[in-house]
C-alpha cells in the first residue's frame, strides 16, 4: 500500500495529476538534475516489501528536451526494497 492506495503490479502505474505521478530525475552533476514527469511509464512486475527483498519492473521515459539537453530511457530494473517493514 502507498498512502492508502494499492500498488499496481503488471500494468502502468496510475498518473492522476498532483495525486499520483511518476517522476524520474536525470543527474547531470552531483548537485544538478532535471526531473521529468509527463509521459513517464512505470510498470512494476514483481514486488516484495519484506526486508532485503527486491522490486522488479520496467521504466520508460519519452524523449524529453529541457534547456537544450535531451533525456530518455527505456529499460528494466531490480531494486532492493528500502522502505519501512512493519
Amino acid at each position: 500500500m502507498t498512502a492508502g492506495s494499492p500498488l499496481v503490479v503488471g500494468a502502468p502505474s496510475l498518473q492522476r495529476g498532483d495525486k499520483n505521478f511518476v517522476q524520474v530525475s536525470f543527474y547531470v552533476a552531483r548537485t544538478h538534475y532535471y526531473a521529468v514527469q509527463p509521459g513517464v511509464r512505470l510498470v512494476l512486475t514483481r514486488v516484495d516489501a519484506k526486508r532485503n527483498k527486491h522490486w522488479h519492473g520496467k521504466l520508460f521515459v519519452p524523449t524529453t528536451r529541457i534547456e537544450g539537453k535531451t533525456f530518455s530511457f527505456a529499460g528494466t530494473f531490480a531494486a532492493r526494497w528500502c522502505g519501512r517493514v512493519s
